[in-house]
């Protein structure tokens, strides 16, 4: 519970702070498409955090599967642009 809270507080809460200065150094068209990746994560990071209180722990391990994948074609996105 601890790691998925200093994520969605940590991690996250930082990439979402500095999305104005993403924007601004990628441009409108590339910044949705890694930001779109980024924003599935941190919805299933989310979700994992539930999964995890409610005692699910098949959706806990699909969620945290597809947050990292999310999170690292948010980072190939970012790199091929950069």
């Amino acid at each position: 519970k601890d790691s998925l809270e200093k994520l969605q507080f940590g991690l996250i809460a930082t990439f979402v702070g500095e999305r104005r200065r993403y924007l601004q150094k990628y441009g409108p068209v590339v910044f949705a498409h890694f930001f779109g990746s980024f924003a599935r994560a941190e919805r299933n990071i989310n979700r994992a955090w539930s999964a995890l209180i409610d005692g699910h722990r098949e959706e806990l391990a699909i969620s945290l599967d597809y947050a990292k994948s999310s999170i690292e074609q948010a980072l190939i996105g970012m790199r091929e642009e950069a």
